[in-house]
């Protein structure tokens, strides 16, 4: 895939796909996810959608799965104080509780991942569904977050379903209301976006767990640091359609000084360069170019590369 060969990684991708077997649920999605971001790369949209709806299908299996598997190790573990009955009664309710979240958690991602690839078709209709439907199922669980305490296994899900998915939702409405050239609503709900993540102030500081590193996951939601980034950037870039390119600069200027090793991307590094060429004279935008070229070398970012730098 990062060869270019995007045709051999698809077909590689299928054959794994073909001696999985039907009960481990976890490994097709985390195939079926690869493929999707695949055909994204490619530009097929039809089949990252297909693959993204498969993923779908697992999310209720996976998620039953996780939250057992959490379960059965929480209850090995738990205090010999209380009775046994006791104890499964609570465990079965709060079980329950948590399979309803966390699979209506991946399942607004999904739906919001497919919502924006109606976006990148122009399908601004179809995108707007998707993206309702995906803050209506939050919108029936959200409620229950207080009611239940995630055991240590799942604790890692508490940053994204308290701030991550709320802030993917104000994300998606902020795309949609930029493709359809509202700026103003754009801008106001790519800031509560902002607003959520800062409350959290975790933005710079993300949890793992051992499953997101090795063996398979679900979609998962973005972390807040990526999240936060997409959220100020696109904040930029309305402020550019609007004509605004002091604010759009400040807006990237400082998104960099919070954190360098979090936020200075590529992207984030082209489109600031990008705003220096077209808001200044060629000696100032120069000068702030090597200025942000200093800042990456400085921080070994190597993987931002001359290219962003809009440097020939």
């Amino acid at each position: 895939e990062y060869a270019d060969d995007a045709q051999r990684a698809t077909d590689i991708l299928y054959r794994l796909r073909e001696r999985i077997p039907l009960t481990e649920c976890a490994w097709l999605a985390t195939v079926d996810n690869a493929l999707a971001n695949n055909f994204l790369r490619r530009g097929d949209w039809r089949l990252a959608i297909a693959s993204l709806d498969r993923v779908l299908g697992h999310i209720p299996d996976v998620t039953r799965a996780e939250v057992q598997s959490s379960f059965d190790f929480t209850n090995e573990n738990s205090s010999e104080s209380k009775s046994s009955e006791s104890r499964n009664t609570v465990g079965l309710e709060s079980k329950e509780t948590m399979i309803s979240i966390l699979t209506q958690a991946y399942v607004c991602e999904i739906l919001s991942r497919q919502g924006r690839i109606f976006l990148q078709t122009g399908a601004l209709f179809e995108a707007g569904e998707l993206f309702e439907e995906a803050r209506i199922k939050w919108s029936e669980v959200e409620p229950l977050l207080s009611s239940i305490l995630l055991p240590d296994e799942l604790d890692c899900h508490n940053e994204t379903l308290k701030v991550g998915i709320p802030s993917l939702l104000e994300i998606n409405e902020g795309l949609y209301y930029f493709a359809k050239s509202n700026y103003d609503h754009a801008i106001l709900s790519f800031s509560k976006a902002i607003s959520y993540l800062r409350k959290n102030g975790s933005i710079l500081h993300t949890k793992y767990r051992k499953q997101d590193w090795i063996g398979p996951s679900i979609a998962g939601c973005q972390t807040s640091t990526l999240l936060y980034s997409e959220a100020v950037n696109n904040v930029a870039l309305c402020h550019l359609y609007m004509c605004n390119m002091k604010e759009a600069v400040t807006s990237l200027e400082q998104l960099v000084r919070e954190g360098p090793t979090a936020f200075l991307t590529e992207r984030v590094a082209f489109n600031l360069c990008t705003l220096y060429e077209l808001g200044s004279d060629s000696a100032v935008a120069s000068r702030n170019k090597r200025v942000l070229q200093l800042i990456a070398k400085r921080f070994f970012l190597h993987d931002v590369g001359p290219e962003s730098f809009r440097v020939t």
